[in-house]
């Protein structure tokens, strides 16, 4: 699957999870990607089932019923103050993610091989974390780069 320029939000700013959802899900609405109840049904979902990844590095990986996806794509978000979530086994455990990977996916295959690519790519933290230091331009070719390999 194909990571859009546009789908790619570095260094802004959130006043919470559910802004960084309402904010990032408008451009998957404007673009055809989802339908309007998108967001709200990512944060619905993450108070009933948190997808925060603690780790060497924390991730989290939000995400909604395939009801509210018109056409599957991706967002990566690496903010640039820290976002509050829940740890998905022990959901009274908050941890602060350095990169949010919010998936809209139709189900089948697509779907598993995304989640299998991306758990891939959680283990890789020496590479994850050398490419925080890089330039946003060359975050985003580290991300596509590594999406279209796994799609191969």
């Amino acid at each position: 699957m194909k990571l859009h320029r546009e789908h790619f939000f570095v260094g802004d700013g959130y006043d919470n999870f559910s802004d960084m959802i309402k904010r990032v899900s408008h451009v998957l609405v404007e673009r055809g990607f989802v339908t309007d109840g998108f967001a709200e049904a990512v944060i619905r979902r993450e108070q009933e089932y948190p997808t925060g990844i603690k780790g060497d590095m924390n991730f989290a990986i939000p995400h909604a019923d395939i009801g509210h996806v018109t056409t599957s794509t991706f967002a990566i978000i690496i903010p640039s103050n820290k976002i509050e979530v829940f740890n998905m086994i022990d959901s009274e455990e908050s941890i602060e993610p350095e990169i949010i990977i919010l998936f809209a996916l139709d189900e089948g295959i697509e779907h598993i091989n995304f989640l299998q690519r991306t758990m891939q790519l959680f283990q890789m933290t020496s590479e994850l974390k050398h490419m925080l230091l890089m330039s946003v331009d060359d975050q985003f070719k580290f991300f596509e780069k590594f999406y279209e390999e796994g799609a191969e």
